[in-house]
């Protein structure tokens, strides 16, 4: 828990580890203690990858990833899901099939048309918005084409903002918490269509991207639903106001977010950066709880996530879960396995070498014996 000087407690609890399940439940709570209302979890991109099979059916197939795994153990909440299908299927028949079958699995698709997806999701965010809020500086030398360029990507970021406004309120019945949430994508651009962009699409596996890319989603919910309980989430860093300033259209991005009844970020340092950005490019005022706009109050808090350790310990049981680890076993009879992971991925890939452990075990084998037989 992270107190002021004064001992307040600042921005939520902000604990310093908590499960999937247990955080995303903590912070849907906060909007509905009674936990007997629909949630209504809206991403960017759905988490299913659709395919045809070789008779030309769609198949659905659930996407890993985090938060995923995190909003799906929440439970006391008939949820449904609202985003992107990761396709575009003009309208017609096929289009008829695949949302039925996405219907069937509760999910609502949003469609958008190739060009918005290149210039909202591959043009406003990723060239913008995650560059931003990455600390890579914008380019303000910008000529007039540039500009114009910007001014095309943020109409089409409105565009596609309003197509998701669409697609939940079709579905909203008052007392539904609305939950705007995304996840890090491990890949580049997107591809607009059902063929592959260059550099290709990301594997269908990648769970949703992160939810930057609604930002103004808050502010168009409230505008025709003003009781709409909306909450807010960011998976990726939020950056100091100095960084966070330079964005041309700050203010607008600001005022939809702070729309929304609760605004959650991982760390509490990320949750300060926003309250620092609404207090001093809005002049708005930052309280223990959140901001405050003419009486409004945001709520704002840190809700970090971590793994479901029971839904990995269930796994342990499994029967090709187990004949796998027995298939290692005997692999590695007699052998000590080293085993590394990196989260890197294309936009933020590796510039460092990262060195063989061959010398390290090399040495330590001349010490110890039992540092022999090392993978």
């Amino acid at each position: 828990m992270r107190k002021s000087q004064s001992g307040t407690t600042l921005y939520g609890d902000g604990v310093a580890a908590d499960t999937a399940a247990a955080a995303a439940a903590r912070a849907v709570a906060a909007l509905a203690p009674t936990g007997e209302s629909r949630l209504i979890v809206v991403a960017n991109r759905l988490p299913v990858s659709a395919s045809r099979d070789k008779g030309g059916a769609w198949n659905l197939q659930v996407s890993a990833g985090g938060l995923v795994s995190a909003l799906m153990s929440v439970q006391n909440f008939d949820t449904v899901w609202v985003g992107w299908p990761g396709v575009y299927v003009s309208a017609g028949p096929d289009r008829d099939a695949l949302t039925a079958a996405l219907h069937t699995a509760r999910y609502a698709p949003v469609y958008l048309d190739p060009t918005t997806v290149d210039l909202h999701y591959n043009g406003f965010c990723n060239s913008v918005l995650w560059q931003l809020f990455h600390y890579v500086p914008l380019n303000l030398d910008s000529t007039l084409d540039e500009t114009k360029t910007l001014q095309t990507q943020w109409a089409a970021h409105q565009a596609a903002a309003a197509a998701f406004a669409d697609a939940v309120l079709a579905i909203y019945r008052d007392g539904d918490v609305v939950w705007v949430q995304g996840e890090r994508r491990e890949g580049g651009r997107v591809g607009a269509g059902t063929r592959a962009a260059t550099p290709p699409t990301p594997p269908p596996s990648s769970p949703p991207p992160p939810d930057y890319h609604l930002m103004l989603l808050p502010a168009l919910l409230k505008l025709r639903a003003p009781r709409m309980k909306v909450g807010w989430f960011l998976h990726t860093p939020f950056p100091s106001s100095e960084i966070y300033r330079t964005l041309p259209v700050r203010e607008e991005v600001l005022r939809a977010v702070l729309r929304a009844d609760l605004v959650g970020f991982h760390t509490y340092d990320y949750a300060r950066h926003f309250v620092s950005a609404c207090t001093r490019i809005l002049g708005l005022e930052g309280t223990p709880e959140g901001v405050e706009d003419a009486g409004s109050l945001t709520r704002v808090a840190a809700f970090p996530i971590g793994i479901d350790p029971e839904r990995f310990s269930a796994a342990l049981e499994r029967p090709d879960v187990r004949s796998n680890i027995a298939q290692l076993l005997n692999r590695y009879a007699g052998r000590k396995v080293e085993i590394g992971g990196d989260g890197g991925d294309a936009w933020r890939p590796s510039r460092v070498p990262v060195p063989s452990p061959r010398p390290l075990l090399s040495l330590a084998s001349r010490s110890c014996s039992a540092w022999t037989g090392w993978t």
